[in-house]
């Protein structure tokens, strides 16, 4: 029997409508795919009924139909092995009524995409856009922005934010409204629904946030570190508005899964950094040099800290310091042959925290340079913690996450983070709706953060005979590996590894394909290809 064409005769030029397709009444937005990292060729799996068009060409197409998209010339030939046509520079994949459930697959991910496709040539590259019905998308974002492992209040307050964010970011100047990374909001297309996401989205269908009559800013990012910020601060020239202030926030803090990066300096001195022993020896140099001591940090040596204290807030009444004080005693000598003098009184050294102190302890977290730390003082040291993930405006996560795990409603939750913000269906707003402003738009600090993957569970340093560390590094940053009980893939899972996770790796299974993990917390089963063994100095 001859193979039936994928891409039905029409062949119009103005005399043929194109098929008729569904517009749904509910809001819709455009997704730029840039995830996928298209290249010169996309090759899509149809399923449902879609049309090719491209305003002059029309072709029907049967569903569960495989085209490949080829830029020639400048030009989009699709083909399905049999039919090739020429589209121009740009095609539209658009669903018809009688299949509204229809989605495509794109290259090698196995997500759908639902909604219709227009793919255009851009620098000899694919271009993808997908314009999707709103809670479809909001379905693709909550897992890969908040875990579907949160409580459902929690996803709920996400699923309002995520809405609103993609309204407010509705533009008519240019082509797509949102792209799929966390340069706006992660979404990888749907895959089989999480019960409590579905839940979250349903049970919240079409309400967003608004203040003083406009769709809200609705910004989140992951950690707070324990105190909201504005969006004054965190992007200088944006206009203040009350929807934002600094406040205090214990229940990111009382989350135990928040990030949180620490450093122990001793008292007495023991077991410092070589990178904070340099820093100290770039800011003693005065006195090194009145001392006739060498300026190489070999030839300093730090005897005790007396006192460590954090000061000079980056604005009025915020818990993000800019220096540190530190109170030493110190003993130097001219080189490397020479004793070592003690000198008699201390010193006290400012460090500014910002990115000095961070990279002498290893104290950043995501690089932003606005972590909020905090002194502790214990009988024979002194520790120093560093908070925050993300810029810190609006809701946080892991905030949000405790909230919820202690009762709160998700109507309380976004009352807290943003102040007289009012709750809306997105159908009653007007058709009109205001945009995210330039400067914030086109900056990439405001784009929404993923929730930080937990903080990484600690590796005891003592190992058994035959056991070696690996990091979990074959997966992608916004990816999770299942630890599972057994070493099979039907086992349950005990929870999700994130990237750069340290594991002591016990054992490995025959077939080479599972091994057997722990870290100082749980113990299970991974797979291997996924692992990298680290070398025995790290």
């Amino acid at each position: 029997m001859r193979k039936q064409p994928a891409l039905l005769l029409l062949l119009v030029i103005l005399l043929l409508p194109a098929l008729a397709h569904t517009e749904d009444s509910m809001p819709r937005i455009r997704v730029l795919l840039k995830r996928l990292a298209l290249t010169d060729r996309a090759d899509i799996q149809v399923q449902g009924s879609y049309t090719l068009e491209n305003g002059i060409l029309s072709a029907g197409i049967q569903t569960n139909a495989r085209l490949t998209f080829q830029v020639h010339d400048g030009h989009l030939i699709v083909y399905d092995g049999i039919l090739q046509l020429d589209f121009g520079s740009q095609v539209k994949l658009i669903r018809h009524a009688e299949t509204p459930d229809g989605s495509l697959i794109i290259g090698s991910s196995q997500a759908l995409y639902p909604g219709d496709l227009t793919l255009r040539v851009s620098g000899g590259q694919i271009e993808a856009v997908l314009t999707i019905n709103l809670e479809d998308y909001v379905l693709g974002v909550i897992p890969y922005e908040m875990s579907p492992e949160f409580p459902l209040e929690a996803l709920k307050a996400q699923a309002v934010c995520a809405r609103t964010y993609a309204l407010r970011a509705v533009r008519s100047d240019r082509t797509w409204d949102v792209v799929d990374t966390t340069q706006d909001q992660v979404f990888r297309g749907l895959g089989a629904p999480d019960a409590r996401v579905l839940s979250a989205v349903t049970q919240t269908e079409g309400l967003v946030g608004t203040y003083r009559g406009q769709l809200a800013e609705c910004y989140y990012s992951a950690s707070n570190g324990g105190q909201t910020e504005t969006v004054e601060h965190v992007w200088p020239g944006a206009e203040a508005t009350g929807l934002y202030q600094r406040m205090q926030d214990p229940y990111d803090v009382a989350n135990p899964q928040s990030l949180v990066r620490k450093a122990s300096l001793s008292r007495n001195g023991d077991g410092m950094r070589p990178e904070l022993t340099a820093l100290l020896c770039q800011y003693l140099q005065p006195a090194i040099r009145n001392l006739g001591f060498s300026a190489e940090p070999d030839n300093l040596q730090i005897r005790g800290i007396q006192g460590i204290q954090l000061q000079a807030p980056a604005v009025s009444g915020s818990l993000q310091y800019t220096e540190c004080v530190l109170t030493l005693t110190w003993s130097g000598r001219a080189s490397s042959q020479d004793a070592f003098t003690d000198v008699e009184d201390p010193a006290i050294v400012v460090v500014p925290v910002f990115p000095d102190l961070l990279q002498a302890l290893d104290l950043s977290i995501a690089g932003l340079n606005n972590e909020l730390l905090s002194v502790r003082e214990e009988d024979d040291r002194y520790i120093i913690e560093s908070r925050r993930y993300g810029h810190g405006v609006g809701m946080s996560q892991r905030g949000a996450e405790w909230m919820a795990l202690n009762g709160w409603t998700f109507e309380q939750i976004l009352s807290f983070y943003y102040p007289g913000l009012q709750l809306m269906q997105s159908s009653t707003l007007p058709p009109v709706m205001s945009t995210i402003r330039p400067e914030l738009r086109d900056s990439p600090a405001p784009s929404a953060s993923p929730t930080p993957r937990p903080t990484l569970m600690p590796v005891s340093n003592t190992h058994p005979d035959g056991s070696y560390l690996a990091s979990v590094e074959g997966i992608e940053d916004d990816s999770t590996l299942n630890l599972r009980s057994e070493p099979t893939q039907s086992a349950p899972i005990l929870m999700r590894l994130y990237k750069h996770q340290q594991l002591l790796v016990l054992d490995t299974t025959e077939d080479g394909i599972w091994v057997h993990v722990k870290t100082d917390s749980i113990e299970g089963y991974c797979m291997a290809s996924f692992l990298e063994r680290l070398a025995e100095n790290e």
